[in-house]
Formats: structure tokens, sequence, C-alpha cells
């Protein structure tokens, strides 16, 4: 094979596997880290579109509308239901069949639901089914085996075929020459007069170190060209998926809410009738012992996140006769408003009012009926938001009594429903957009990073064979001899050999690419000796030697350039003298108030030339020289005075200060009384921070001195805390609470690293440590956070950090 076809397959090698992985990504059930399922129909519920035994492959979504094609999980039926989606109740989907007349009685929530219809294979079911049966499943691996067996016979026959063939005729037409006429019998070089040499063989160091280089960049090459096919068509694969997807999708968000109706009522009676001189909930009333009912009416709303409520309310009595469909109105209280989650409402109900005005009616239309019905309605009307969806909802379910000519009772028409008690379900549908995402594999990545990814990916595989391709091409301006071993060193061997260079016969061939197929058809390798600067390659095959002779005479010259790029530091010395150092501050808010609890001090650089630079662009370079103590000395003073300022005038915030791990080493117990007795700030306003990637290591070593901290009254806090280290062993530090990682927070929309962090969350809270949330920049995190009982929260959602005047407007409201 020639070395431009073995590269070309190794590039190709490359592309076969990206197809290979791409067809299980697309097509890998989920049993096996996939996302599909596989259905197999058996029934007609679906036809004519659908018909039995056809295999339809579902998916998983994030988001099902009506029309869609679903297998879900039925409890009832204790098996898997394909059906389509034909309404929605709430946060329940409403199926049916395309060939029923009625619809399931079941109705999934969105766990229940397995996927939606992709491909749709008519009859492969039989298929299935036919490989199922032992006596056809033993057949099929008998039929493959034997074709592999098959296949693997051939081809040892054509090799051993290939033996055979006379080398001499395919080097006809002066590709061949003969070096020597005399017999070659005489001075035929036995096989046992060639050895092999061990690396680093050769009498000159220099070239056996170039010959080792050229030998494992030959190795390098090959590799080389089947990662970039490789990377050249998952990027292709990567980008096809990407562009073909829109960048957001238009998503809906279900918020449930419940609201929830009380009646009670009660009128007097006379002792004897009752078990008590009082008509109770649920007694009838007799109009001839009581005429007036009072009536008290009860509503919530209940559901996190309202806000913006306003509504009105009603309560009316509506008389009306079942049998003729006669409805009187009568309003019991006027139109109030409300604009909180709940609200009271107190009637009288004139029970002998409602029967005089149906005795009027039956005497002007001579129409006689003995049982009306009474129907007591709150008649309630309520919009707001919730989790930022508008909605505007009723609640009109009556409390329904039946009115005869001397009593009225409650009815209650279903034994399981509490009419005195009427709940009603709704929800706010709440329209946005967002990112979208492809999964491969269960991994969810943005379609925007895909397209970077896979632009990204595919320039890398281009420049990477460029870079491929010009290094062979500089190798072979170079050195002839390493150009042979670069294309064929997989089959060469380093002989030595006294005899070689004296062989009387041998048949020489003009091209190294001839001499290596011929190697190749004769299932053998190519022999490799080198003296000086000349090199010869020999094949030997059916008792004939061929050969190949370069001269590299042409000396090799290696030209190395440094670039000497050095970087200087940042003058930290002369910024503390000039005063260019400031002093920023990040409130730290409370998730359930959002009141500002306490501020982070963040030293900044007022650089002349680079600008305002943060903490992380010479913190470094501070640690390395040194002057880390002599910043840290200052920023905690200029902080701990600003902060004094602050609860001088009414605003009692607590001081957070980052120490380093070489901080925390050096008595800082001395520095913080020393710093404080000179701004007057109390130990108790300050917060010390260390990093966990500070206390991973070592954390004995520092244990005194956190201790003596905690004696002094000051906070201790684990900063960007990550998981890394376990709650257990912290709480046996004196720490108060952990601020979990910004890293952390922005995954949040991930499902894991959401589970992940709420899983930290919960721990903290079991350990009675304070959980800080760092980096909240969206709602979504702020949301999701209050949901899971984190209590503080810092980041750009709340305030970006800002010079001591800007916190200071933000604290008086200005």
């Amino acid at each position: 094979m020639s070395v431009k076809r073995r590269w070309f397959y190794n590039f190709f090698a490359g592309f076969a596997l990206v197809l290979a992985a791409i067809f299980w990504i697309l097509f890998a059930p989920v049993r096996l880290g996939g996302q599909n399922e596989y259905i197999l129909i058996n029934g007609n519920s679906m036809e004519p579109a659908i018909k039995q035994a056809d295999l339809i492959i579902v998916r998983k979504s994030d988001f099902y509308r009506v029309g869609d094609a679903v297998a879900y999980r039925s409890p009832e039926l204790k098996n898997v239901v394909f059906h389509r989606i034909i309404g929605l109740e709430l946060d329940r989907y409403i199926f049916q069949g395309d060939n029923n007349d009625w619809i399931d009685s079941y109705k999934p929530n969105i766990s229940d639901l397995i996927g939606k219809q992709w491909i749709r294979i008519p009859n492969a079911g039989k298929v299935v089914e036919w490989i199922r049966k032992p006596l056809f499943a033993a057949l099929l691996v008998a039929g493959s085996g034997g074709i592999i067996l098959g296949f693997l016979f051939n081809k040892s026959r054509k090799k051993k075929v290939g033996t055979t063939v006379d080398p001499i005729s395919r080097f006809k037409e002066g590709v061949i020459k003969t070096w020597d006429t005399t017999s070659r019998s005489e001075n035929t070089i036995p096989s046992s007069a060639i050895t092999v040499n061990p690396p680093f063989s050769e009498p000159e160091h220099s070239r056996s170190s170039q010959m080792l280089k050229a030998r494992h960049l030959n190795g390098v090459i090959e590799v080389s060209f089947f990662l970039l096919g490789l990377f050249a068509l998952a990027s292709l694969a990567l980008g096809a998926f990407a562009f073909f997807n829109p960048l957001t999708r238009l998503t809906t968000q279900n918020n449930l809410y419940h609201q929830k109706g009380t009646y009670t009522y009660n009128a007097p009676a006379p002792a004897g009738v009752y078990d008590s001189q009082m008509v109770k909930s649920g007694d009838p009333v007799f109009t001839k012992l009581t005429c007036s009912m009072k009536l008290l009416f009860n509503y919530a709303i209940m559901a996190d996140g309202l806000q913006n409520l306003t509504g009105t309310h009603q309560i009316t009595a509506v008389l009306s006769d079942p049998t003729s469909g006669w409805t009187r109105v009568i309003p019991l209280e006027p139109l109030q408003n409300f604009n909180q989650d709940n609200f009271s409402s107190q009637v009288q109900v004139d029970l002998c009012q409602m029967q005089t005005i149906t005795k009027e009616m039956e005497a002007q239309t001579g129409m006689t009926s003995y049982n009306y019905s009474l129907a007591l309605s709150p008649n309630v009307t309520i919009t707001g938001q919730l989790q930022n969806a508008d909605f505007n909802d009723t609640f009109t379910t009556p409390l329904v009594f039946q009115l005869d000519a001397v009593r009225a009772y409650m009815v209650k028409s279903d034994p399981q429903i509490d009419p005195l008690n009427p709940i009603k379900d709704g929800i706010a549908k709440f329209e946005f957009i967002e990112p979208n995402s492809l999964t491969i594999l269960n991994i969810k990545i943005p379609v925007a990073s895909a397209r970077t990814l896979s632009m990204l990916g595919f320039s890398v595989s281009l420049v990477g064979l460029l870079v491929l391709l010009t290094l062979i091409s500089h190798t072979s301006r170079r050195s002839k001899e390493m150009l042979i071993r670069m294309k064929h060193g997989s089959s060469m061997i380093d002989v030595e050999s006294s005899d070689i260079s004296l062989t009387r016969s041998a048949v020489d061939v003009l091209d190294i690419d001839d001499l290596a197929r011929l190697a190749e058809q004769n299932n053998t390798v190519i022999l490799h000796e080198a003296r000086g600067w000349l090199h010869t390659y020999l094949v030997e095959a059916d008792q004939i030697t061929y050969r190949y002779t370069l001269n590299d005479a042409q000396e090799t010259s290696k030209i190395e350039q440094h670039q000497e790029s050095r970087v200087s530091a940042f003058n930290l010395q002369q910024g503390i003298k000039n005063g260019e150092f400031k002093v920023f501050y990040q409130p730290i808010v409370s998730i359930l108030d959002r009141r500002i609890l306490a501020v982070e001090a963040l030293l900044r650089w007022q650089h002349p030339q680079n600008g305002l630079l943060s903490a992380k662009d010479f913190i470094n370079q501070a640690e390395t020289t040194g002057l880390i103590d002599t910043l840290g000395e200052w920023m905690l003073q200029e902080a701990s005075r600003q902060v004094k300022e602050w609860r001088k005038n009414g605003f009692p915030l607590r001081l957070a200060v980052n120490f380093s791990r070489s901080q925390i080493e050096k008595q800082p117990a001395r520095l913080i009384s020393q710093v404080l007795d000179r701004t007057g700030m109390s130990l108790d306003a300050l917060q010390i921070e260390i990093s966990e990637t500070s206390l991973i290591k070592n954390p004995e070593l520092i244990f005194s001195n956190l201790m003596e901290l905690q004696k002094m009254g000051v906070h201790l806090s684990v900063d960007g805390y990550t998981g890394d280290s376990s709650l257990t062993n912290l709480k046996q530090l004196p720490f108060e609470s952990i601020k979990i990682d910004r890293n952390l927070i922005m995954k949040l929309d991930q499902p894991q690293e959401a589970e992940y962090v709420q899983g930290i969350i919960s721990a903290a809270l079991d350990r009675g440590l304070n959980v800080v949330a760092e980096g909240v920049e969206n709602r979504f995190q702020m949301n999701m956070l209050r949901s899971q009982y984190c209590s503080q929260a810092q980041g750009y959602l709340i305030a970006r950090p800002a010079p001591a005047v800007e916190i200071s407007a933000l604290l008086s409201g200005k």
C-alpha cells in the first residue's frame, strides 16, 4: 500500500469512527446511554397512520404539544401506550388513539411521557418477532459467523497466493537494473549474516538521534491523520446539527396555583331542635324557627411568587327551578375590591325572603314547584402575576341549598367533595425565549456554543492538516533519508552487516516506493544499513535481494530561532505610593426580602496605562513579591473605616474581606486587632473569607489561627465553595457560612448541576451553616435558589461592585 493511500486511509478511518459515533448518538437506546426508545405497536388504535407490527422510535423532548404522537407509561394498564395528544388539563395531557372513539382514562404528566415519535419503520416488528424465535436466531448467528470466517479465509488465501508471484516481472522497462552479472548463487547473502541493531547502536550519535526522531515522526503522522479526520468530521457533524437548529426557542413555563374557598354558616335556634341553640354548617335551616342565616366566606390563592394581585368579589344568591329553568339573581352585598392573596366576606341570607320570591313567582305564573335551588356564589375575579407570568381567573364555586316551603338544606352532590371547602387549581403560563440546545448522549449543549465549537474544531482540523503537510514538505526538502523513514519507518528495520555493501549480486530499484511495494507483496520488511551518509535499503524475497541506495551527503541544517519574550511585572510598590488602589464594594442581600446584610470589599487598581484592573490581574504578582500583606492591611483599614461610617448612619452592615492562605498563616488576629483599633469598627462586624482551595491542603496548619479569630468574635466563611472539600471536615473548623462558587450558580439551568447545588445547600443547612450564593446574574437563578432555601445572594442581578459613594446612594435609596 502506498504511503499516500495509507495516510488517506488513516484520515478517513477517523471519518468512519465519527460516522459510527453519530449513528450511535442518533439511534442508541436509553438503556445504553442514548436518547431513544423503541416501541413495537401491538394494536390498531393508531390506524390508519400507524399499523400493528410497526416499529416506532420515540425520543424524549422538553416540550410536547397537541397533535404529537407520544408514548407514555400507564399505571392503569401497567404498560406503555402510544397515542396522540389532543388536549391539556393543567399540567396533565389528554390522549386519544387516532382510531378510538374514547379518550384515554389516564391523564399523564410530563414525568410519565417516554418520548414523541421520531421515526416509523413499517412492519419492522415482524422482523423483530422473527429474530426472537430461538431457531431463527440460531440460524442468523450461524450465517453471520460463516460469512466472517469465509472473509478471513479468502483474505488469508490471497496473501499466500501473492507471495508466489515473480517480483522481477513487475519491474521491467527500466525500473529494475542488474548491478552485477556474476552468478547469484555464489554471493547471495544468507539471512543469518544480517543482525538487528538495538536503538542508538549507530556509531554516530547525531545520525542515530535523527533516525530515531524520524521513526517516531512516522507514527505521529499516521496518528495525526487519523485524529484530524476524526476531529474534522466530528466538527462538521456538530455544525450540521447546530446550524440546522435555531439559536433560540419559545418556552412555556407552567406555574401552578391553588384557589381555595371556605364556607361557614350559622343561625340561632331554639333549644331542643339541634344539639345546641345554634344552627351550624351542614345542618338544615327550618324557616319556621329562623329566617336569617349568617354566611361567612373565606378566600385564599396560594403559590410561590404571587404579586400585583387585584380582584373583585360579590356574594349573590341564585334562586332557580331545575324543572322549568326559571332563575332569579339576588345580590347579597355590593361589589367589593381586594388586592391581597386572601379576603373574608360575611352576609345575611333571608331565607323567608327567598320563599316569598318563589311564592310570588308561582302566584303570577301559575306554576307550582316544591323544590328550588338556592346557590350562594362568591363571584371572585382575580388578576395578577405569578413568577413573571400574567394570569386572570375566577372562583365561582357556589354553596348550594335545596329550598322548599319548610326548610333549606345543603346539597352534597359528590360524596368525595366537601361543598364547604371548594378548591380550584389553575396555571399561569409564561412564554419566554431561551437559548436552544442540542442533546448528545444526555448532555445538553447550547446551539450557539455548538456552532462556535464546530467552526473552531473544523478550523483547527484544517490548520492541523496544513501544518502536517508543511511538516512533510519541509522534511522532504531537508533530508531524503528522513522522508523515507517518515514514510516507511513502520516497515523498516535497522541492521548492521559489513557484507551488505559488498554484495556481488543484487537487483537495484530506482525508487524507494518500488522497494516498499515489493516488501508489502512478499509480506516482509525493509532492511536498512547506514554508513555515514550512504544508506542501503534491502528486501529479500525468493532468494533474490532487491536494493535501493541513497547518498544523503547534503548536510541537514537546523535553524533554531529563539524569541525572548519578557513580561514586565506591574510596579505594585509605585501604585501603592501613588494611591492608585481603590476599594470597591458589592452588596450581599437576603434572598427572602432583598435587604442588604453585608458588603464584600474588593480591591481594584486604577492603573495609569491599563485602566481599572481587578484583583485577578495582579494578585499573583502581589503574593510573589510579598506585597500582599501591605495591600491586605491597607484594604482592611479602608473598608473597615467605611463600614463603620455606614453603621454609624444606621445601616448595620457586615464587612466581608478575603484573606489569602499566606495572610492566614501570618498571625491574622494581631493584624486585625491593630487595624480595627485604628478604625474603631467592632470585631462582630467583620467576616473573613478563605477560599476552599486554601483549606484543602494541610488545614491543620492554620487551625489555631482560625480558632483565635473565632474567639475574638470575627466571623469566618468559606469562599468559592464547590464541594471538593467535605462539609463534615469543614464543620471541624470554626466556619459559620459557605459561599457557593459562581461557576456552580451559572449552571443552575442544567438539571444535574441544580441537583448538585441543592445537595450542597441542604447539607450545609443541616450542619447549621449559613449559605451565600455568589455570581447570581438572572432571575431564574434567584428563584431557583429561593426554592432551595438558600438564605443570601451576591451578584450582578443585585448590584455590581462599586465605589463607596455609589453603595451609599444605594443604601439611602437614592
